[in-house]
């Protein structure tokens, strides 16, 4: 035991304690469901009720005479049961579900309260139907509702579960279903960008927000204000000889307005009446900064002050009525002759709503007063407008569409919750529609309610959307990727069905699958996805993996922060000034421009959210990043953010008085004992490592957890040391001091399940890890002589094989053979001689230098070939000696085999691939055409991973086994993974293939 703290060795304890968590690796997707069920689904009927359902208007009184109020109440969810034909009602279990092609499925019920009003009763009393049946949910395996959830090992022997199964999928008619996380673009978030150049675009810049109340259980709406083109040499003349300023003006667009509105009457629609307020909300500093800014909003100030209300109105726009009025008449909805014959006020009034509703919306919702929301709603106009300026004049880089700090992603709960909200709304008009025909007969109505929810066919739907995995919705931003959302389970082995439920998807259109940019590695991927694991060709960069330790945030309530930052000193945006806005950082609270606080004490709010954060008062997933060159401090508490785990650092002295970077946990092990036992003895607890051991009195910065969750976001605004090497080497004494905030715990935490297994991958050749596969017609020379198509050959056929160091040909039994579709690069070799092979580009040829990947060999290269004792083999070599004497010197002779020169190498369609293994250690056979190749190398895995870290088969000078047991070898990760207990690679699946099916 060491007396120090050695991060070598150490830092391995601490990923213990992460690891030890159950089911850690797919806890989002359990988490995410869990809260589905727990709070979403309860959310969304509470905030549909009541229904009300009137008829028989009376205008004397002002009020319908017949009304029926419904509200959902009360939800009841059991565990997943099964009615069978005898009456009897018993558990079903997930395996006995996948026997018998069932859904593994829990019922849900419903208490509805109902009041019926009319002309007989004009004050009913509420009734209430109990326990409805409502739907039959899908159960996800090991969640909180699963029979399977905290179940011992010979528990789940016995229910005929495998102990090492994580969960996170469904049993959908008899089939394993797993739902792929879809990423997609963050709302609440201000985006400026250059849109597409087309010949009839009017402007050449934007910032666009995709602004939602209550993430994705409202719609989304989408505002921009836009930057229109410099204007054209006539219309300078024009305006110059009428004495107007021209220039480039900006436009707000906004759902249900015809066109762009000028930016300054839309600031007076808000209610901000003089120009120089609405200057001061754009540019709060335009005292101090060049006069480029402030003349730069000139042309848009004359803009609006040259506009009209309406044709009809030759009117300028000079109060808020006014430029209500003037969005009234470029509404883009059809009204009727009621309308348009309203008083102004009911038609100002209209407008005032739509603004709210439609105008970032997620702003001021706990604000009573309109007014107020809307000066709230003025500020952050400006916000965005000051935004677009900056990026423009290029003092603030365009945003990043790829940066993971402007993605989220989507796990089975929200995906399933789109799914429950569209056909429970469906469910609402269904209901209105009914009672609406028979509240003239208040007797049936009872009756009809049950029979409406009870025939509902949400479940059914669900169930489809699960089957097929096609997201039948209503048009919203997850339109783009409605299909291919759930998939067949991958249970070729445990290690791909692990990497299955910790896939994640972008919703890239195939027109669009020629776009290079998503696919790239991005600087934010880093520790998020695994940079290896994606598949080749068309889904490339599309199709991802978490790295280990990725954790994808819960939606969590921000109303406690609102309340922390009051009572911190951050003043509220209603109650500042805009030329106080200034000297002040500005604060966001998902999204919302919540206040403002003074520079001088900025930092100190920064340090006091960040003592809630590591002492656990407020959720450990929030994202408090802290922008000093923009003055904004960013916190976000929604839901889909990418974040990971890392050690906190701390700047230290020397007895000397030097400054030095410190790990938080090093101090803690070096300076308190307590900490250092129950460290090594492996008792302290992940959420410990969050929050701290709960010892202290007084919480400081420094006294609460060792480790922080960060997301891509705080990332961007942390100095993070790669390895402890890093803290170790910096010091004030050397040229340079790095004030780091935080270390990896291990970089080995960026790669995905499967690269992590893999020891020392990072000296591994690519297509080492890679099968490399034949065209399933290529021919197979067999040790008859005779020529088998290799999508024919069968296991336990004999084949000939060549020994790749003395060039003779001996036989092999064949131990694994498959034919199946491929995304890879298709190429086809031909020799001098005619001879020709399609096979993958990865696929490697025997030459005169050893095993090469077909796709990299030239003209300059030479294949072997086989001649064999056959007479009509030798003639090849008469042939090219006929044929192509300029090649008679290069050619080489050995043994049995003759190394022809290659004439070209030429791309070939895709089409389906086949390979085989062979037993022996030559791992090669001979293709119809003669040219000697190599065998596939999937057999190699069972031997565990000790054999896919090297050029050659480690099977063959390692002596190693093969069989379907645990790996003789394995590695720390492969531990986290439970694949050190494991069989896996062919044999196994062979060996276990008539019990898994």
């Amino acid at each position: 035991m060491s007396d120090h703290f050695n991060w070598d060795v150490e830092t391995w304890t601490t990923l213990d304690s992460y690891f030890k968590q159950n089911k850690i690796l797919i806890q989002h997707q359990l988490d995410s469901y869990n809260n589905m069920v727990d709070y979403v689904i309860p959310q969304i009927i509470e905030k549909n009720n009541p229904i009300t359902i009137a008829d028989k208007y009376n205008p004397e009184k002002k009020e319908f005479e017949r009304v029926v109020t419904i509200s959902f109440a009360q939800t009841y969810l059991s565990k997943p049961l099964i009615h069978e034909n005898t009456d009897v009602i018993k558990p079903l279990y997930p395996n006995e579900a996948r026997l018998r092609g069932l859904t593994y499925a829990a019922p849900m019920f419903v208490d509805v309260e109902y009041t019926i009003k009319d002309p007989s009763n004009p004050t009913p009393e509420k009734k209430i139907i109990s326990k409805i049946p409502f739907l039959k949910l899908p159960v996800m395996l090991h969640s909180k509702y699963c029979h399977l959830s905290d179940r011992s090992e010979q528990s789940l022997a016995e229910m005929g579960e495998c102990q090492f199964d994580q969960g996170g999928y469904f049993v959908v008619n008899g089939g394993e279903k797993v739902i792929v996380s879809q990423e997609r673009v963050a709302e609440n978030q201000v985006f400026v960008w250059t849109p597409p150049k087309t010949t009839t675009s009017k402007y050449t810049h934007e910032a666009e927000i995709k602004t939602s109340i209550d993430q994705r259980f409202f719609p989304v709406k989408v505002n921009k204000v836009k930057l229109t083109k410099e204007p054209s040499m006539r219309a300078r003349k024009q305006a110059s000889g009428q004495g107007m300023v021209y220039g480039r003006t900006f436009h707000v667009v906004i759902p249900y307005i015809k066109e762009g509105i000028p930016l300054f009457i839309m600031f007076r629609a808000l209610g901000v009446m003089t120009e120089q307020e609405m200057i001061e909300m754009i540019l709060p500093d335009y005292e101090s900064i060049g006069s480029n800014y402030t003349n730069f909003l000139i042309p848009s100030i004359y803009e609006a002050r040259n506009q009209t209300i309406s044709k009809d109105r030759n009117e300028t726009v000079l109060n808020q009525n006014d430029a209500l009025a003037y969005l009234a008449e470029r509404l883009n909805i059809k009204f009727g002759e009621a309308f348009k014959k309203e008083d102004p006020e009911s038609q100002l009034k209209y407008v005032k709503e739509i603004l709210s509703r439609e105008l970032f919306p997620h702003i001021g919702q706990m604000i009573p007063h309109i007014g107020q929301t809307f000066r709230k709603k003025a500020f952050f106009l400006g916000y965005m407008t000051r935004k677009l300026i900056d990026c423009y004049f290029g003092v603030r880089p365009f945003d990043d569409r790829d940066h993971y700090g402007n993605k989220r992603v989507d796990m089975a709960g929200p995906l399933l919750t789109v799914l429950f909200h569209t056909n429970f709304i469906k469910l609402i008009s269904d209901l209105r529609r009914t009672i609406l025909g028979s509240l003239n007969d208040p007797q049936k109505i009872p009756l009809l309610i049950r029979k409406t929810i009870q025939s509902c066919n949400i479940d059914a739907k669900i169930k489809y959307g699960l089957s097929t995995g096609n997201w039948n919705t209503q048009k919203s931003s997850l339109s783009t990727s409605k299909k291919g959302i759930a998939q067949v389970l991958n249970r070729l082995s445990f290690a791909g069905a692990l990497s299955h439920t910790r896939r994640i998807q972008s919703p890239l259109e195939r027109a669009g699958s020629k776009i290079v940019s998503p696919r790239r590695l991005h600087g934010t991927h880093y520790g998020m996805c695994c940079p290896n694991e994606t598949p080749e060709g068309q889904q490339i960069g599309i199709v991802k993996n978490l790295s280990m330790q990725t954790h994808i945030t819960i939606q969590t309530s921000d109303y406690p922060i609102r309340i922390i930052l009051n009572k911190l000193g951050v003043v509220d945006l209603i109650d500042t000034r805009a030329i106080d806005v200034k000297n002040c950082t500005k604060i966001f609270v998902n999204g919302d421009w919540f206040g403002v606080i003074d520079d001088a004490q900025t930092e100190q709010l920064y340090h006091r959210l960040k003592i809630l954060k590591r002492h656990g008062i407020v959720v450990p997933y929030i994202s408090i990043a802290w922008w000093i060159q923009w003055r904004e401090i960013r916190i976000q508490t929604d839901g889909g953010r990418y974040s990971r785990p890392l050690y906190i650092v701390e700047d230290g002295q020397t007895p000397d008085g030097h400054y030095v970077s410190r790990l938080l946990i090093e101090e803690n092990y070096n300076t308190d004992s307590t900490f250092k036992n129950a460290f090594l003895q492996g008792q302290i607890k992940w959420p410990q490592f969050l929050q701290g051991l709960g010892m202290t009195k007084t919480a400081t910065i420094d006294n609460g957890g060792v480790v922080e969750y960060l997301d891509t976001n705080e990332i961007e605004t942390s100095m993070i040391a790669m390895t402890y090497a890093d803290l170790r080497h910096n010091s004030d004494t050397q040229q340079c001091f790095v004030k780091y905030t935080h270390c990896e715990i291990h970089p080995m935490m960026m790669m995905g399940i499967v690269a992590s297994m893999i020891p020392f991958s990072d000296h591994n050749q690519s297509p080492r890890n890679c099968y490399q596969c034949l065209w399933k017609e290529e021919q197979v020379i067999m040790a008859d002589g005779t020529m088998k198509r290799i999508a024919d050959v069968r296991v336990n056929d004999i084949v000939l094989t060549i020994n790749p160091n003395t060039l003779e040909y001996e036989t092999s039994k064949v131990i694994n053979q498959y034919v199946k579709s491929t995304t890879k690069p298709m190429v086809k070799l031909t020799t001098v001689s005619g001879r020709t092979l399609v096979c993958t580009n990865d696929h490697p040829i025997l030459t005169e230098q050893g095993w090469q990947p077909a796709g990299q060999l030239t003209t300059m290269d030479r294949v072997c070939t086989y001649q064999g004792p056959r007479p009509q083999f030798g003639s090849e070599y008469q042939l090219i000696q006929q044929q192509c004497p300029d090649f008679k010197g290069t050619l080489s002779i050995m043994g049995q085999s003759m190394f022809v020169p290659v004439l070209k190498i030429e791309p070939h369609d895709n089409v389906e691939i086949a390979d085989i293994t062979t037993e022996s250690c030559n791992h090669s056979f001979i293709t119809g055409n003669m040219i000697c190749v190599h065998n596939s190398a999937m057999a190699k895995q069972s031997i565990g991973y000790y054999a896919t870290n090297y050029n050659s088969r480690m099977d063959t000078m390692s002596h190693v086994l093969v069989y379907g047991h645990r790996p003789l070898v394995s590695t720390r990760t492969s531990r986290y993974v439970i694949m050190d207990k494991l069989p896996h690679g062919a044999t196994a699946m062979l060996l276990y293939a008539c019990y898994t099916g």
